[in-house]
């Protein structure tokens, strides 16, 4: 038949691409370069914030170890008449007691274990960390 009449032509109209990365002009290596990029850029605050973390978790441990001790000696009268308020037991000659920043005194084996579970001085609630 003519395909003047209608009649069904062999050849296609239409031409079908069949596209990919590499000829869209962006390669595989860029495309896993920016999900690279992604990934790091989201990793970022994360281990920014861990690094936070241990910074202040080793700071709080300087501080811990920080503390001023001293020994009671018979020329110490303050000390020698106050108590430590942990335990109510007065100062004795030797007795090693911590002063904190706050001024505050206690024996060093009282405010070391109050120190395990608060942060803040037994007598005036001070931060002392």
């Amino acid at each position: 038949m003519d395909s003047s009449l209608g009649e069904e032509s062999d050849t296609n109209d239409y031409i079908y691409y069949n596209y990919s990365s590499s000829d869209a002009g962006i390669s595989d290596e860029f495309e896993y370069m920016l999900i690279f990029l992604v990934i790091c850029a989201s990793w970022t605050p994360c281990l920014k914030l861990v690094n936070t973390c241990l910074t202040n978790c080793h700071q709080s441990m300087r501080n811990k170890k920080a503390l001023k001790i001293k020994t009671v000696n018979s020329n110490d009268e303050e000390n020698l008449l106050n108590e430590c308020p942990i335990c109510l037991e007065q100062y004795a000659k030797d007795d090693k007691i911590c002063i904190l920043k706050c001024d505050h005194t206690f024996h060093e084996k009282c405010i070391k274990e109050w120190l395990k579970n608060s942060e803040n001085c037994p007598n005036c609630r001070e931060n002392i960390i």
